[in-house]
């Protein structure tokens, strides 16, 4: 049912067989600001991972990934936990390739993103790497898009961002980025030139993008080393970005416009000739602040 490339997870906290101190959480668990908890028996089956977790206004969590199994039902790559009952449940047939990112907006309405290409089982719809939940079945967003969605994100208008390996959406260029307004898609200027791994609204308008790429797209480009910040109309640097040839894969961005950024870079902001001492650390959190406008 998958075809899918391996990476080594056992270090991620969404893993499978994720075990916390003495509490065995298969797949995923909950910090309560003093403890851990499992949600019931977790998931299982497939690789036992989870790659997105997302919450809707009512406390009710999404999770989707590579598994087959949510609390000993079945469940293909993407559940919700209820947190009222304690209890899982599929999200319909599920679908047939891994889930790499989920979004719920303020309806209630739930995105998917990933390598799927429809429902599971035969005779689903087409869904092209992005779909959403209304609650009761899987529905396409247009003509979706040409290869992986590996992040998603909602702004404050409500509108949809994409990011992940894709060329396309909608069926026309998309450069690893693109933007859903309800009805259609729209790319995000020249785009960016390698794969989108994080988005982040960013606080007035437009979304941070983190990844593999180091500058935008096509002609006259901007140099933005991993990261970037698209304002509704064009791209800009954040800083100089992160160290050069390496990757960001995950943002958050706070309320003082200070946005978080975190992957393989050891540097960010400065020369690497001054930080030397950086060097031997695989992963740095940093904190980039933007100048208020």
């Amino acid at each position: 049912r998958h075809t899918r490339y391996w990476r080594d997870w056992s270090s991620d906290v969404c893993s499978s067989d994720l075990q916390v101190g003495s509490l065995s959480a298969p797949g995923i668990a909950r910090w309560d600001g003093t403890s851990w908890s499992a949600l019931g028996t977790g998931v299982t089956g497939g690789a036992n991972l989870v790659e997105a977790v997302a919450t809707d206004a009512t406390g009710n969590v999404y999770v989707g990934g590579f598994f087959t199994t949510a609390g000993g039902n079945p469940a293909a790559d993407v559940a919700k936990w209820n947190p009222s009952t304690n209890t899982w449940s599929s999200l319909g047939p599920g679908l047939n390739n891994d889930v790499r990112a989920l979004a719920v907006d303020s309806s209630g309405v739930v995105y998917a993103g990933g390598d799927f290409t429809s429902t599971d089982g035969a005779g689903g719809p087409t869904l092209s790497h992005i779909a959403k939940w209304n609650g009761s079945s899987w529905a396409p967003l247009g003509a979706g898009t040409n290869n992986t969605v590996r992040a998603l994100t909602i702004d404050a208008t409500g509108a949809l961002y994409a990011g992940g390996d894709f060329t396309a959406a909608g069926g026309s260029p998309a450069y690893r980025v693109a933007k859903w307004d309800g009805s259609s898609w729209s790319p995000l200027g020249p785009g960016v030139t390698n794969s989108v791994y994080a988005l982040a609204p960013a606080p007035v308008a437009g979304v941070y993008a983190g990844g593999a790429f180091d500058q935008t797209n096509g002609g006259s480009p901007v140099t933005l080393n991993g990261v970037g910040r698209w304002d509704g109309s064009s791209w800009s640097a954040l800083g100089s970005g992160v160290t050069p040839n390496r990757i960001v894969y995950a943002l958050a961005a706070d309320s003082t416009r200070g946005v978080y950024a975190a992957g393989t870079f050891y540097t960010a902001g400065r020369s690497e000739e001054h930080t030397s001492e950086l060097q031997s650390r695989q992963y740095l959190v940093c904190r980039l602040l933007l100048e208020k406008k």
